[in-house]
């Protein structure tokens, strides 16, 4: 504990010597025992030029534990730098140190007055506070990493929970264009049933036609009929050349010229 209260006093000292403000350079630093109700000088430190840092907190700190060697216990000083020209401290640095005595009933410098025990009592309800305070820090500290714990596993559980969900959009997308594509391909295969079926019956005649001959044999009899009928409207009726598709013309009028009475050789 001396190692760190060293190290930080000689921080503070280089600090104050380094660092000149407006009220000019440290010319001392004072080492002083602060009582309850009272400062006692414990010793006094002149700067001369730039010292060493090291051995200057050495020594204030040697004589801080030489006096709580004689006085025992718990004891607080405080370091005052003084600069050139001014009575009062520029600053002060306060630290505590602590000696064991051999006889317990010194405790701290106070004595056994009201003021004594006032000082002692003060110091314990201090500790208690400390060390609830500590107990209660810790116990913040541990919900605090269990929350952290906690979060970091909700933020786990959602990245998956959205990486599932987009899984399913994904797999449900690619069903969709499944059913799709199977529809598609339903109706492309009816659509080439239907137009094999009218080339089924069209083509014999058209063939026929053009060879003007009958090479291959047309049916014109039932399905033909049948197509024919079952596709005609009454309006169709009423006039065919602007209603009727072409195959039903095609199969209209080689229907009607099949069943058409001869005419005679003076054309009447």
């Amino acid at each position: 504990m001396a190692d760190g209260t060293q190290k930080t006093l000689e921080k503070w000292i280089r600090q104050q010597i380094l660092v000149a403000d407006a009220t000019g350079k440290v010319e001392r630093f004072e080492l002083t025992h602060v009582g309850l109700s009272k400062r006692a000088s414990v010793g006094q430190f002149p700067v001369n030029g730039e010292p060493d840092y090291e051995d200057l907190s050495a020594e204030i700190l040697s004589a801080a534990e030489s006096d709580v060697e004689g006085l025992g216990g718990s004891q607080r000083y405080a370091v005052l730098a003084f600069r050139k020209g001014h009575p009062r401290p520029s600053a002060r640095k306060a630290f505590r140190l602590y000696h064991e005595s051999e006889d317990d009933s010194l405790g701290d410098t106070e004595e056994a007055t009201p003021k004594g025990l006032m000082s002692q009592q003060m110091r314990h309800n201090e500790a208690i506070m400390r060390i609830g305070f500590s107990s209660q820090e810790t116990i913040i500290r541990h919900y605090q990493r269990i929350t952290e714990a906690q979060a970091e596993r909700l933020n786990r559980l959602e990245d998956r929970a959205l990486e599932t969900v987009s899984t399913m959009e994904r797999m449900l997308s690619e069903e969709a264009s499944r059913k799709l594509e199977e529809k598609r391909y339903e109706a492309d295969q009816e659509n080439r049933a239907k137009m094999f079926q009218k080339l089924d019956v069209l083509l014999p005649v058209v063939a026929n036609r053009i060879a003007g001959k009958q090479l291959l044999p047309a049916d014109t009899g039932g399905a033909m009929v049948k197509g024919l009928v079952d596709s005609i409207t009454p309006e169709q009726m009423n006039s065919l050349t602007s209603v009727f598709t072409p195959d039903q013309v095609i199969v209209f009028l080689e229907l009607w010229q099949k069943h058409s009475p001869p005419k005679d050789e003076g054309g009447k």
